[in-house]
């Protein structure tokens, strides 16, 4: 695998551009905990064919990879994709929830505070 990732990044480094779709991550520019407990960017990941490979190991893309677990790679973003929106509208609805109770607790004087 790693081989092949120095012949993609040699060929066509943007092929790697939407790695952080597949562990569910729309932004490059967020914040994670390397193996060596460091913080960084994740986009510091897709920089060098090095770090990409490190990247499929710390985040176990490698075996999914490997084992051939993900038949249409369109179709596992998509659903990855799908759950991402999912997942956002429940938040909205979540805070949407929490802004109408401290709206009704404020009115009516009742002490709170939200987590």
């Amino acid at each position: 695998m790693k081989a092949d990732i120095f012949t993609l990044f040699k060929q066509n480094k943007e092929c790697f551009d939407t790695l952080n779709l597949l562990i569910a991550v729309r932004d490059k520019n967020t914040d994670v905990v390397a193996a060596s407990s460091e913080i960084t960017k994740l986009e510091t990941y897709f920089e060098s064919p090095e770090k990409i490979y490190e990247f499929c190991k710390e985040t176990g893309l490698d075996k999914i990879f490997m084992d051939a677990k993900i038949k249409n790679l369109h179709d596992y973003v998509f659903g990855v994709e799908v759950g991402l929106d999912t997942n956002a509208r429940k938040n909205r609805g979540g805070i949407n929830f929490s802004r109408t109770i401290s709206e009704y607790f404020k009115s009516e004087n009742i002490g709170f505070q939200i987590f």
